[in-house]
């Protein structure tokens, strides 16, 4: 995830075809969890910053699976 979020930042040409219809073809380059593709399909976004924000709060609330919340607390 840092580094599709990374590319993004500093190349303008990814960073649009995130955007525009391209992002099922540029994200299988990336060796991403299923969590992080459905995270990344379901964003829409008119902008980056729109994108990069959505993106922070998947992770930041942990907006996942809850049945993986639940293994990985157990396992704690």
């Amino acid at each position: 995830m840092q580094t599709l979020v990374g590319r993004a930042i500093v190349d303008k040409g990814f960073r649009e075809q995130l955007l525009n219809g391209n992002r099922e073809r540029v994200i299988a380059e990336f060796d991403l969890s299923d969590d992080e593709l459905r995270a990344i399909r379901s964003i829409k976004a008119q902008s980056f910053e729109a994108f990069a924000g959505e993106l922070h709060s998947w992770i930041e609330v942990g907006d996942r699976d809850p049945k993986a919340t639940q293994l990985k607390s157990r396992a704690l």
